[in-house]
């Protein structure tokens, strides 16, 4: 029986939280929130994200959205800077807005 949130829970509510107020600040085009916030959930320590396949087909049933479309919002995100390539299926999030 739990008698509260778990940690995961508060940090999660605390990233929604955050990205709402990226969204506001960098004028986030519409259907990235929830794939910025699936990005956010996959980061390491360093803010490295590894993206291959399997992880992309997860996320698309996740959100309900397409390969080819989640593709092109992580192409856009990267336009944006908010998330920098690093290598093939390796990402990196922008290290002054998600410390």
């Amino acid at each position: 029986m739990r008698s509260g949130p778990n940690a995961n829970d508060i940090e999660s509510n605390y990233i929604k939280m955050y990205i709402d107020d990226i969204e506001r600040l960098i004028d986030l085009p519409k259907g990235l929130h929830s794939i910025l916030f699936q990005l956010t959930i996959l980061m390491d320590k360093n803010k490295i994200i590894s993206l291959n396949k399997i992880t992309k087909l997860i996320m698309c049933v996740r959100l309900d959205i397409s390969l080819n479309y989640l593709n092109k919002m992580i192409f856009k995100l990267t336009e944006m800077g908010l998330i920098s390539r690093i290598h093939r299926g390796v990402y990196q999030m922008d290290s002054d807005l998600f410390v």
